[in-house]
């Protein structure tokens, strides 16, 4: 399932930071876990648009493909930065 981040916190599962607006994939099981620790800490992505959106796992292999230098504990916002430039 796709999930967007409302608001920050670190995950300590993949031990990374999760910034408002980033969109990744996790688990039914995981979505639960959080919801349960931080609730409304993340939403479901629901519209068409949005689940079409790359996830960071994917930025990232996007820029290791083209060679860019990729901080461990860079967002969304800054993958997409780094890949438009």
């Amino acid at each position: 399932m796709r999930v967007r981040v409302e608001r920050a916190f670190y995950d300590r599962d993949v031990r990374r930071p999760h910034s408002v607006g980033d969109v990744f994939d996790i688990s039914e099981s995981r979505f639960a876990q959080i919801e349960s620790t931080l609730p409304g800490y993340v939403t479901k992505v629901t519209s068409t648009e949005e689940a079409n959106e790359p996830s960071i796992k994917e930025l990232r292999e996007m820029a290791t493909e083209r060679g860019i230098k990729v901080p461990r504990n860079a967002s969304r916002a800054k993958l997409v930065e780094l890949l438009a430039n």
